[in-house]
């Protein structure tokens, strides 16, 4: 895949595997596979898209998260042919959905395998790897399916319990290139909130205590195909047909993104929990797919009171597209909120938002 323009701040793992492995062939008919001895087992070493916030939030993905969640690979074996050439009738013959776990300082999985290689030990192998985290987000095509694979996922409007599903694919790959660097992109969007206030009052302190975020039914796509892609940035690697994309919806309680009281002033700062992001489908919204229903508090010193608001906004309309952090900037004053400007950053950009 061609990165995204972040890719440049990668933090690396080095990754060893362990010896004392079992030895595997495959269906190629013309090729057998380096001993042990000569050092051709298959390592993986990972990096994920850097994010300039990175949330404690189990499921937003960071190279912590992935050694606990690990990542599952498919893999191709072509011969001495491309992927450009033979990938669209190849199968994953080499591996499929094979599970990968960090154990302590290195990527492990079990059985081990061999790079391919010609029987006169010219190394003209070649291997295409697939990868993604975690397993348990989405079904992975079937092992019979040609051509590059595909991820179904289906998005929870529960916001603790959305993912950041992650992918990386790397083609012909053979023995002496090394262990097998996986760069893994984030593949949703991230939606956040910003907020300030519209001025400074002398005698009054304003805070928001509450965000909602309530899918209008049959609106936001809750439901994709995900084709691996040498670029990870474009919109088309999402399939929301007719035939595969349902629409999530809330109930008129709505997802609380927010637990803590946070108090304004007019510089913008982080509005939803820093474990509450919205991990969603990239796609196109209207105004009014998405609703926020805001509250906040006004306390006066003189007289002193307290005065609880609430107003429901509707998201603008939006392109939401993969691997990009969408922040909705709230305006607030004593009586009434407002939608800003919106941020729109690669999760790599390590520039906050402006006031």
């Amino acid at each position: 895949m061609i990165k995204m323009e972040e890719k440049n701040k990668r933090l690396p793992l080095a990754a060893v595997l362990l010896a004392g492995v079992i030895l595997l062939s495959v269906s190629c008919s013309d090729e057998n596979f380096v001993k042990e001895s000569s050092g051709g087992a298959i390592a993986f070493n990972t990096d994920v898209t850097a994010a300039s916030e990175l949330p404690t939030r189990a499921s937003v993905a960071d190279l912590s998260k992935l050694q606990i969640d690990g990542f599952n690979v498919s893999a191709f074996s072509t011969g001495t042919s491309g992927w450009s050439s033979s990938g669209a009738t190849a199968t994953p013959n080499f591996m499929y959905a094979q599970p990968v776990s960090w154990n302590s300082d290195h990527w492990e999985y079990s059985p081990l395998k061999y790079w391919p290689d010609k029987a006169d030990g010219t190394n003209l192998g070649k291997v295409s790897f697939f990868a993604w985290s975690p397993a348990s987000a989405g079904t992975p095509s079937l092992a019979s399916a040609q051509g590059a694979p595909t991820l179904t996922i289906t998005v929870t409007d529960d916001n603790a319990s959305q993912v950041d599903l992650i992918a990386d694919m790397l083609t012909d790959k053979s023995r002496d290139g090394g262990a097998v660097n996986f760069a893994f992109d984030h593949l949703l969007s991230r939606i956040g909130f910003m907020a300030r206030l519209d001025e400074e009052y002398a005698d009054a302190t304003v805070q928001v205590t509450s965000i909602k975020i309530k899918y209008i039914g049959g609106k936001v796509a809750n439901t994709g195909v995900y084709t691996f892609n040498t670029d990870n940035t474009a919109s088309t690697i999402w399939s929301l047909t007719a035939a595969t994309a349902s629409s999530m919806t809330t109930s008129d309680t709505g997802d609380r993104i927010t637990e803590s009281a946070l108090t304004l002033t007019t510089a913008n700062q982080r509005a939803n929990d820093a474990d509450k992001y919205l991990m969603l489908l990239p796609q196109t919204v209207q105004t009014g797919d998405v609703k926020a229903e805001v509250t906040w508090t006004v306390t006066t010193t003189n007289p002193v009171a307290t005065e609880t608001n609430t107003k429901t906004l509707d998201l603008p309309a939006q392109v939401w597209l993969p691997g990009k952090r969408y922040d909705y900037k709230l305006v607030i004053s004593l009586t009434d909120v407002v939608f800003d400007n919106t941020i729109v950053n690669p999760w790599g950009d390590d520039c906050m938002c402006p006031a």
